[in-house]
């Protein structure tokens, strides 16, 4: 399993982001674990318009490969409960 991702991949370090990006009540999202740092994204909330968004920059062609760790997160928005699948996965830069 897994998948590589052919451009640039915006990524946040932020679960209120991630929410806020999503458009419907049943998400899938991807926890990122690095283990260690040559896999890890670039930086850019010093130089964003948007430093809030806490954003991770990964090059085009990073692949990313699931651990086998999956869990259900249950998030209030606006009133209404939104649930997420969330899959952790693992970058491999290549």
């Amino acid at each position: 399993g897994g998948g590589t991702e052919l451009a640039f991949m915006s990524t946040t370090t932020s679960l209120d982001v991630a929410v806020q990006y999503s458009l419907s009540a049943s998400s899938l999202l991807f926890r990122i674990v690095a283990r260690d740092f040559m896999v890890i994204g670039a930086d850019l909330q010093w130089l964003s318009a948007f430093p809030g968004e806490a954003e991770m920059l990964y090059p085009p062609l990073t692949y990313l490969k699931p651990t086998g760790r999956k869990e259900v997160v249950k998030v209030s928005r606006g009133g209404d409960e939104i649930t997420f699948e969330v899959v952790e996965v693992e970058p491999q830069m290549g």
